[in-house]
């Protein structure tokens, strides 16, 4: 917990915050990606005939990364702060040194031991693979 002003925040306030978004723009189909990511994203999420798919765990980092990768345009990790919890990277010292120091993406996840987090770097990858094709 992160205390300010007489108030305690969690360490995952960015995370909980974001969710919120990530959730009502999935809800709304995707607005505002490429339509690379479009297909990969339908392709991987909302086929019927697939025999095996994602776990939830494993779409919510997928969607949240491309989120704000592709829809706020984080360029790196201060950005992501700035753009959706200011506040709270101006309330520790060490959590506003590391994140502005850090001048390149960095797509971080919290998952647990066995619950795929290779399939999803192969997914992010396989992403930026085809949109850096396809601009």
């Amino acid at each position: 917990m992160v205390r300010k002003n007489g108030n305690f925040y969690s360490q995952l306030y960015l995370a909980e915050t974001l969710k919120g978004e990530v959730d009502a723009w999935v809800k709304e189909g995707y607005p505002g990606v490429t339509q690379t990511t479009y297909e990969l994203l339908h392709y991987w999420f909302d086929r019927e005939e697939k025999e095996e798919g994602f776990y939830d765990c494993q779409r919510r980092a997928i969607e949240t990364v491309i989120y704000c990768h592709e829809i706020l345009q984080i360029k790196n990790l201060g950005e992501l702060f700035q753009k959706v919890v200011p506040d709270l990277l101006y309330s520790s010292k060490p959590v506003y040194d590391e994140v502005t120091s850090i001048p390149f993406p960095k797509y971080c996840f919290k998952m647990a031991t066995g619950t795929g987090k290779t399939w999803v770097l192969i997914a992010l990858l396989i992403w930026q693979y085809f949109n850096a094709l396809n601009k």
